[in-house]
């Protein structure tokens, strides 16, 4: 998205709407962290995850410390800044890579960006797939202005070239087939009698 106002009102604006209307996208949930793998007294990886209840600890200790608020990211959580850390308590801070990397793709922020960085962008069929993006498109499509340049021409030139490379239409093709059946003393014997074939006068017409 492009915003064509003020991108923190807009970004704020949008968060809060996407809040009253209880979509998740843009926030950090309580659970966002629980599914990192939790590590063993030598910083080796271990098959356990984080879960609920450190995840909760960790979303808890960020709100008081002004890096979110009631789930959104505030202009606290600057991790692109020199020097910048979360300074979780013992027990968590050997996970903050972690935690600051799924913090940023909740950041709002990150889905919307000044018109002064407008750049072209691929279709993404994967995502649009998604159950979570079909809930996300029915909170803004409602709200949502958007503007395709399209060169006439050259559709116009390109659909030429299409049906012109295209294959012929063959013309249509009547086939009429007659059998008879004949009964005899070994039983019933099937023939065909009489066999042609026609192309038809009419004209396949497109609708």
């Amino acid at each position: 998205m492009v915003a064509n106002e003020s991108y923190k009102h807009y970004a704020d604006a949008l968060q809060k709407e996407y809040k009253d209307a209880g979509v998740e996208i843009g926030r950090v949930r309580k659970a966002e962290f629980s599914r990192i793998p939790l590590l063993d007294a030598t910083g080796i990886t271990t098959d356990e995850m984080f879960g609920y209840e450190r995840s909760v600890d960790v979303w808890n200790f960020l709100d008081a410390k002004g890096f979110i608020d009631d789930g959104a990211v505030t202009s606290k959580f600057q991790p692109n800044v020199a020097g910048f850390t979360l300074d979780l308590p013992q027990g968590y801070a050997q996970y903050e890579s972690e935690i600051i990397e799924l913090m940023s793709r909740a950041n709002m922020g990150k889905y919307i960006k000044p018109i002064v960085n407008r750049r072209g962008r691929r279709f993404n069929k994967e995502l649009y797939a998604n159950p979570e993006f079909e809930k996300f498109w029915e909170a803004i499509s409602q709200r949502t202005t958007y503007k395709v340049n399209v060169d006439r021409q050259r559709i116009i030139d390109n659909s030429i070239e299409a049906i012109k490379g295209a294959p012929a239409i063959e013309p249509l093709r009547i086939e009429v087939t007659r059998a008879g059946v004949k009964v005899l003393r070994g039983g019933a014997k099937g023939g065909r009698d009489r066999f042609s074939v026609g192309e038809s006068e009419g004209k396949l017409r497109l609708a």
